[in-house]
């Protein structure tokens, strides 16, 4: 998957196309992409969320990729790497800061310790062994072990 910071270059220096990028099964177009794939196709979820690491608000909007030759015909669809599709659009851009202004900020909920639970520190035992368990390298024996001596400890500590 593409990284947000190279989804902006992209969109930034994009001139008449729109990018759509593979997460998961779905198709997903941000910023000016997203507003010219909305004006394409109608009526599409817009979500906009903060991103830190970038310092700003972005729109995205996704769909099925079983959808994609609903949406678009496969002559032009160009693919530019596994998960990366562009499609020519000559949809002009001089609305598009209007329509951005006008999607609300998606409100991120901010988990809460249920009552009866206590909250941990981030360097509790436990915690700090789960953050060290290399799982990438692991056999699935090895995590099914880690789990159980997790658990048990868990268990032992309540």
């Amino acid at each position: 998957m593409a990284s947000i910071k190279e989804i902006l270059e992209k969109e930034e220096s994009s001139t008449g196309s729109i990018h759509l990028y593979l997460e998961g099964i779905f198709w997903k177009a941000y910023l000016q992409s997203a507003y010219r794939l909305v004006r394409r196709m109608g009526k599409l979820k817009v979500t906009k969320k903060y991103f830190k690491v970038v310092d700003r608000e972005i729109v995205s909007v996704g769909f099925p990729d079983s959808a994609l030759l609903k949406y678009f015909k496969e002559d032009e669809i160009i693919r530019v790497g596994e998960k990366n599709i562009t499609i020519a659009c000559d949809i002009p851009l001089e609305e598009y800061s209007g329509w951005f202004s006008t999607i609300p900020l998606a409100v991120v909920d901010v988990p809460t310790v249920p009552e009866g639970m206590q909250r941990i520190s981030c360097q509790h035992p436990v915690l700090l062994k789960i953050k060290e368990f290399n799982m990438e390298t692991a056999t699935p024996l090895q995590c099914m072990n880690f789990l159980a001596s997790i658990r048990q400890e868990l268990h032992g500590n309540l």
